[in-house]
């Protein structure tokens, strides 16, 4: 119980640092999609796979991208401690509330509604948001229908 209490009152805190416009939480940089980013440079960096839950390597291009890119594997771990932490039981993301974000661009997604307790298609605007965000149906459903 102790726990969950805990974990409401971190997402709470996470969704406040968002809402003041401040750099992505831990949480929101382990939730987001493996991004190489621009250039043709193929620099050895580390990203959260939020299916396989684990650090990965991957090729990063050398400029844009986003922020689930870490330079060491422990690096990753660590930032991305509470995702992993937060694996015996629902992940965090699924309890984040749907964000289009500001884009203008019209990609089809799904998130987790809680409330509903299933995954809802919605359209996503291409740039900020956050981790509770799908490209299908199935890849939600992994992750938050536990």
């Amino acid at each position: 119980m102790s726990q969950q209490i805990a974990l409401f009152i971190f997402i709470q805190i996470a969704l406040c640092g968002a809402a003041l416009g401040g750099e992505a939480t831990d949480i929101e940089r382990c939730e987001q999609n493996k991004d190489t980013g621009k250039g043709k440079g193929t620099l050895k960096k580390f990203f959260y796979q939020k299916i396989k839950k684990e650090c990965q390597e991957f090729a990063y291009g050398g400029a844009g991208g986003n922020e689930n890119r870490f330079d060491s594997i422990k690096e990753c771990e660590s930032a991305c401690k509470v995702v992993l932490q937060d694996d015996a039981s629902k992940p965090s993301i699924c309890l984040l509330p749907k964000e289009t974000g500001p884009g203008k661009a019209a990609f089809r997604k799904f998130y987790f509604d809680n409330n509903e307790r299933e995954c809802k298609q919605f359209i996503y605007g291409g740039l900020g948001g956050n981790g509770n965000r799908f490209d299908t149906k199935q890849e939600c459903e992994n992750v938050c229908k536990k």
